[in-house]
């Protein structure tokens, strides 16, 4: 279970964010979606750099919902999920579950970091 901490704080940023609130919450989500996907290739297994290559971050919002996706597929696909799955192998580079533990790793106080995100650039996004 993912628990993210500090989104009473995130709901206020982005209440006194106004107007801005959406524009702000889809900039700062993907910084934080690009900054896991970061720890996460650290700790992919490379073999060919293949799956390593093809960790990404996907923008999916659509008007009123922001949302990012964080993946690895392309020409690694087939065997991506065997090698975050399969914690009995052993890597030379990298580890198991490298996706998964990036995201557990920085839930914690990811509301935080989303509502300093919001404070800080409010002014920026003013009409």
């Amino acid at each position: 279970m993912i628990k993210i901490t500090g989104l009473d704080e995130l709901e206020r940023a982005l209440r006194q964010a106004g107007d801005t609130a959406y524009r702000l919450l889809r900039v700062a989500l993907r910084n934080e979606a690009e900054t896991v996907m970061t720890t996460a290739k650290l700790r992919t297994p490379v073999d060919t750099g293949a799956l390593r290559a093809s960790g990404h971050v996907a923008d999916e919002s659509r008007p009123g919902k922001a949302k990012m996706t964080l993946a690895y597929g392309g020409a690694a696909a087939p065997y991506a999920i065997y090698v975050h799955e399969l914690t009995g192998n052993r890597h030379p580079v990298g580890q198991a579950k490298f996706l998964e533990s990036a995201v557990l790793e920085a839930a914690p106080r990811m509301g935080n970091r989303l509502a300093d995100h919001v404070r800080r650039y409010a002014g920026d996004f003013r009409p």
